[in-house]
This record gives structure tokens, sequence and C-alpha cells, in this order.
């Protein structure tokens, strides 16, 4: 017989942003963002390790591209 476990439900909340520049005939874009800003502890329903390893916790992303 199988076994449904029913894990109770999150949300994560991101915040992104990014501003777009022109300097020395160089485009330049620079980059932040925030991924899971209240930490919420959460399991991939989907995954074989699903009950050893939470999904990633807060992370910040800061990072420039440029093109020339």
């Amino acid at each position: 017989p199988y076994t449904t476990l029913f894990r109770s439900a999150y949300n994560t909340v991101s915040l992104g942003s990014e501003y777009i520049g022109y300097l020395d005939n160089t485009d330049y874009t620079l980059y932040a963002k925030i991924n899971n800003i209240f930490d919420v502890k959460g399991k991939d329903s989907t995954s074989y390790i699903k009950d050893e390893m939470y999904l990633p916790g807060r992370n910040i992303i800061l990072g420039a591209t440029l093109t020339f």
C-alpha cells in the first residue's frame, strides 16, 4: 500500500532590480537580487531527498555585465 504524506504549504518572497547604463562606448548592467527574503524553510515535494534536505535559504546575488 502507498502512504501519502501531506506537507504544509509555504511561500517565498524574492526581490530583484537592475540598472542599465552606457559609458564610453560600453553598455553595462548592474543587478541585485534577494531570494527567500524571510528565510522560509521549504521542501521540494517531488524530490527523492525531500526528507533530508531543505530548499535554499535566504541568499543575495550582486552582479555586473559589460558589453563592449
